[in-house]
């Protein structure tokens, strides 16, 4: 084999053996990457995903053209011939197959590292979607959230007006009549467990006619507990999936390649 040929391959390799050392430290950092970001999703792991992604575009650049090149080299024949210096050779299909056996022995090295960029930059598109889901997942908790503080604001608002009412002591008749009193007390004591103690209690102070504002007075503030009560435990049940979400528990939508 002629000296430049030598040189040639020489330079294939190197250009392929560089491409793949370069290959493999940015797989490294990108798997530290996607760790990170699967483990907690942060503003340091965004930004950390979108310079990998960069950094994997240039390599890509980088290795195609120099695939590119060397397929450049195999198209013309011209070229092929170039390449002798110690040695002129005519173009001859029979004079060309040692160095096209050489060309296209390091376009095959190079192709392999193109290939592994080309899985490379999948991967990075995969998790840079899985962090997309995983991110509009969290908003749409934020934003159930949300609604329902507002439903459960709406709700004290309502309650607040209709104690105000009570409190302001209007003469409505409502007090007058014989029934109303245990009428009320059912409405609102119905979903409980205890209730005849209860009714029992408003029996004995319906007796009482004297008493009958202190006992609806009593019926108001358990209704209201009652109220507040079932408010906080829906306040709890929704807050505790997004502070989970949040605190780094997230699983991955799907695994990347």
């Amino acid at each position: 084999m002629p000296f430049e040929l030598q040189i040639m391959e020489i330079i294939g390799e190197s250009i392929a053996y560089g491409l793949k050392l370069k290959t493999q430290d940015i797989l490294m950092e990108f798997e530290t990457i996607r760790q990170s970001s699967y483990a907690r999703i942060s503003i340091e792991s965004l930004r950390e995903l979108a310079f990998i992604k960069s950094k994997v575009d240039k390599h890509h650049r980088n290795a195609d053209l120099a695939h590119q090149a060397w397929l450049d080299l195999l198209a013309y024949d011209e070229d092929m011939i170039g390449l002798y210096l110690t040695e002129y050779r005519k173009s001859d299909s029979s004079d060309l197959s040692e160095i096209e056996l050489l060309l296209e022995s390091c376009a095959k090295q190079i192709a392999e590292v193109c290939r592994s960029v080309y899985d490379l930059k999948d991967s990075v598109q995969n998790v840079e979607i899985t962090t997309g889901f995983m991110l509009d997942a969290v908003r749409n908790q934020l934003l159930a959230f949300e609604i329902r503080i507002n439903i459960i604001t709406m709700g004290f608002s309502i309650g607040v007006f209709i104690t105000a009412i009570y409190g302001m002591n209007l003469y409505s008749g409502i007090e007058e009549h014989p029934r109303a009193l245990l009428f009320k007390s059912y409405k609102l004591h119905r979903p409980n467990q205890n209730t005849l103690p209860f009714v029992i209690f408003v029996i004995g102070m319906h007796q009482q006619r004297e008493s009958i504002d202190l006992v609806f007075r009593c019926a108001l503030v358990s209704s209201t507990t009652i109220i507040i009560w079932k408010s906080l435990m829906l306040l709890t049940n929704c807050a505790s999936p997004i502070i989970i979400s949040l605190s780094g528990d997230v699983e991955p939508a799907f695994i990347s390649r």
